[in-house]
């Protein structure tokens, strides 16, 4: 079976736990120096001694090579560490049997969270699940079978059993979520990479057919007809339009600076430019190209057509997140509504060209008498990436089992301590108090708890191990809901309060240095009896820093990747969308400019051909669906008779094929009469008739 592929989220999560793992493995190793140091530990073996030390090093080794790992590595080392403790486990078998003085089960063989994140790690939760379960089940028998049965060994073990289990959920739970960001994040690229592949192969038609209209359809337009035109110039237009057909797939869509590109543009126009940037604009290179291209056919129109006299200016603003190019004149303007549905000049080179990118708008406000403004926008396109879906049943499933083993473990850790103190007032009133705060916590109705109930949880929480230390001697064991206070100061930073929680820790630390120092008590109980809740909440939220860090990072990297998938695959689909239409363009037209930009004179059957040809362009980049027999048989009879046809294709919603063919047949019978002009439209889905065709002024239906 093949290896699952591990994304950039669950890998930096895995890495995240392997130095998670380094630190409690170190920080265990630290604890049990000091216990040796106490002679809690007499009597091991050098040999065994030096396979701890080794396994020590093997948790730090993991930890620290984690950030240069791969997947596949990461798992393999964590599998070896993983192996190690428990080997260990069973080399203390043997260790023991030689020895005669031993009579407590060592600590530090206890404190399994470090071992169980490797499991999870090497093994998944199931590894982690039976790591935990060999620790504890290993625990146990090695008590009963050299001592250390008592109050410190239980509440020694209850604790480092929830330890393990909190280590399996929440590590899991990071593990599940992250590879859910990678899976939505897969996901998001290939549908960016597949829509922005369709978006391009748009925008190229768009373009090509800009070209076709601003330059192609002029020059045949002018070769077809018997004004009277200098032949260099026709032939300079010709030549031009033939140049840029066989160009038009080899022009660089970047634009280096946006706003130098315009002001040249502006120059060539004589219009002055106006630049309200705000800094350098963060603007993708297809959508620079296409403002560019639109501001100079807008430019080109305002020449033409806004009168003599004419004043026309650029205006750019924006910043790293928006651009805004309007081109105004203050010229005779025009009615926009009453311009033909068959001009393409603004909707093809200018609007279109626009809003055909991803975040770009395109419109035109103009009136008769009062000028005209074009305003071109762009945006970035809102990230896609969203968060991933959680997996409520497991995660729910987890918690369950750490609620079971804490009131499990801290109910046997309050009844040992009031047996071995003969006290069961102070205990129970330490579980009921623990609970009640577990309680009010669980009941907040919103995942990030309020500050009223955190203030109260607080309270519950600092209180019972305030209370609890003075009314009980100080000691490890009979201190034990001093850890169980900081198992839920941890699950309060699970909430979204890791300040509070890090106040809470505060708390208690300062509570367990005055009461211990105030009973008497040496250095090395007072940190036994800090050291646990200290290194629970502060690797809790230093987990949930870096995991929100981690999280962060990734989705950046993973927009980062969608953003290249995007533009590769605009890039590509375009190129290849122009490569087609270039090598269409060349075979029909090419050789034809080239006649014309010869210079010499045509004859009336070219002049014919280029008449028919230029019909046939227009039709292929307006008409759309209507392009179709026997449509377009009826189409070029009726253009041999001298009949002006234009087919125009304004479907918002396109008709299904068999329409279509319907449409086609019915246009072309319509045509079949026609003496003068005829205008054949699709028209857009909220118009009562499918489509519509005026023949020499008079308009009929279709309606299905």
């Amino acid at each position: 079976m093949a290896e699952p592929i591990v994304g950039r989220a669950e890998l930096a999560a895995r890495r995240l736990i392997a130095v998670g793992t380094a630190i409690v493995a170190l920080l265990v190793a630290v604890v049990a120096v000091l216990l040796l140091l106490r002679d809690d530990a007499r009597g091991l073996p050098h040999w065994f001694l030096a396979i701890a030390a080794g396994v020590t090093v093997a948790f730090v080794a993991l930890g620290m090579l984690a950030p240069w790992l791969g997947p596949r590595s990461l798992r393999a080392c964590a599998g070896v560490v993983s192996v190690a403790y428990a080997l260990l486990l069973a080399a203390f078998l043997p260790a023991q049997s030689v020895l005669t003085d031993i009579d407590r089960f060592p600590w530090m063989l206890s404190a399994s969270a470090a071992a169980v994140a490797a499991a999870l790690l090497a093994f998944g939760q199931a590894g982690a699940w039976s790591m935990l379960a060999l620790a504890a089940g290993a625990g146990l028998g090695y008590r009963l079978l050299v001592g250390g049965l008592d109050l410190d060994g239980i509440v020694n073990d209850a604790q480092a059993t929830l330890s393990g289990a909190v280590v399996c959920v929440i590590c899991g739970q990071v593990l599940v979520s992250s590879r859910g960001l990678d899976r939505a994040a897969a996901l998001v690229t290939a549908e960016t990479a597949r829509a922005s592949g369709e978006r391009g192969r748009l925008a190229a038609r768009t373009r090509a057919a800009a070209l076709v209209h601003d330059e192609v359809l002029a020059t045949l337009n002018l070769a077809a007809s018997d004004l009277p035109l200098p032949a260099e110039r026709l032939a300079a237009q010709a030549a031009q339009a033939s140049g840029m057909v066989i160009s038009l797939v080899e022009d660089d869509p970047a634009v280096p600076r946006l706003v130098d590109a315009l002001r040249a543009e502006a120059q060539r126009s004589g219009a002055p430019l106006v630049d309200r940037t705000a800094g350098e604009l963060a603007v993708d290179p297809a959508a620079a190209q296409a403002i560019l291209a639109a501001v100079r056919q807008a430019l080109e129109n305002s020449s033409r057509h806004a009168g003599p006299g004419a004043r026309r200016r650029v205006e750019v603003e924006g910043d790293a997140s928006r651009v805004v190019v309007e081109v105004v004149d203050d010229g005779i303007g025009f009615e926009p509504e009453a311009v033909g549905a068959d001009r393409l000049g603004v909707r093809s080179s200018i609007l279109a060209r626009v809003r055909e990118v991803p975040g770009g708008g395109a419109s035109v406000e103009s009136a008769p008498g009062r000028g005209t403004r074009v305003r071109l926008s762009w945006v970035p396109p809102a990230a896609e990436t969203e968060p991933p879906a959680a997996s409520p049943r497991s995660l729910r499933a987890g918690l369950l089992v750490i609620a079971i083993v804490f009131v499990a473990g801290q109910t046997l850790s309050a009844v040992a301590a009031a047996l071995a103190t003969g006290s069961w007032w102070a205990p129970m009133g330490a579980l009921l108090v623990l609970l009640a705060a577990a309680e009010v916590l669980r009941l907040a109705p919103t995942p990030v708890a309020s500050l009223p109930r955190t203030a109260v949880f607080l309270v519950l929480v600092v209180g019972v191990v305030t209370g609890g230390l003075l009314a009980v001697p100080f000691a490890f064991g009979t201190a034990w809901f001093t850890a169980a206070a900081a198992f839920l100061l941890v699950a309060l930073a699970l909430r979204e309060r890791p300040g509070s929680a890090l106040a809470g820790l505060a708390a208690i630390v300062a509570v367990v240095v005055g009461v211990g120092l105030g009973s008497g008590a040496g250095p090395a109980t007072i940190a036994l009896v800090a050291g646990r809740p200290i290194v629970l909440v502060l690797l809790a939220v230093a987990l949930l820093v870096a995991v929100t860090r981690m999280e962060r990072r990734t989705r950046e990297l993973h927009r980062q990747s969608a953003e290249t998938a995007r533009r590769a695959a605009w890039d590509a689909a375009s190129r290849a969308e122009l490569a087609a239409r270039a090598t269409e363009l060349d075979r029909r037209v090419v050789p034809l400019l080239a006649r014309i930009a010869a210079g010499a004179e045509l004859t009336d059957s070219e002049r014919r051909a280029c008449s028919v040809l230029e019909g046939e362009l227009r039709d292929e980049y307006r008409a759309g669906g209507l392009v179709r027999e026997p449509l377009a048989t009826a189409v070029s009879r009726a253009r041999a008779r001298g009949v002006d046809v234009v087919l125009l294709d304004d479907a918002t919603m396109p008709p299904d094929e068999p329409t279509l063919d319907a449409v086609a047949a019915w246009m072309a019978a319509a045509i079949e009469s026609a003496r003068s002009r005829v205008v054949g439209r699709l028209q857009p889905a909220d118009r009562d008739a499918v489509a519509t065709v005026t023949v020499d002024g008079a308009t009929i239906g279709f309606h299905g």
